[in-house]
């Protein structure tokens, strides 16, 4: 499959940005390099997840993390350049980052 041309890819106005801000409390572009040279580059958009949707990838962690990464880049898709979709390499390179929006906070325990 050849690389689309940036010019031919889904474009998000701010209009939509907007939106899913309202909707989802928080949106995160992931930007992904097409080749080596970083010229064109693959934006998608992504909610954080929930913890429901690290729930559900979570059975899947052990045996296919792949998976587990695919269940969490679905669920917090929101829109984009279709090359984050369908090619393998920026999908696994966009997968790893929104994986790493759910952050788990140090917490502290005092006996009271």
């Amino acid at each position: 499959m050849g690389h689309l041309k940036l010019k031919d890819m889904a474009k998000v106005t701010q209009a939509q940005i907007t939106q899913w801000k309202k909707q989802w409390g928080g949106v995160y572009s992931i930007e992904v390099p097409l080749d080596d040279n970083a010229k064109e580059k693959a934006v998608g958009y992504f909610k954080k997840p929930t913890l429901d949707t690290i729930k559900a990838s979570s059975k899947y962690i052990e045996s296919d993390p792949i998976k587990a990464g695919e269940v969490v880049f679905n669920n917090c898709w929101l829109g984009g350049d279709a090359e984050i979709k369908d090619n393998d390499e920026v999908k696994m390179s966009a997968m790893q980052q929104v994986s790493s929006l759910f952050k788990v906070r140090q917490a502290t325990l005092k006996k009271l």
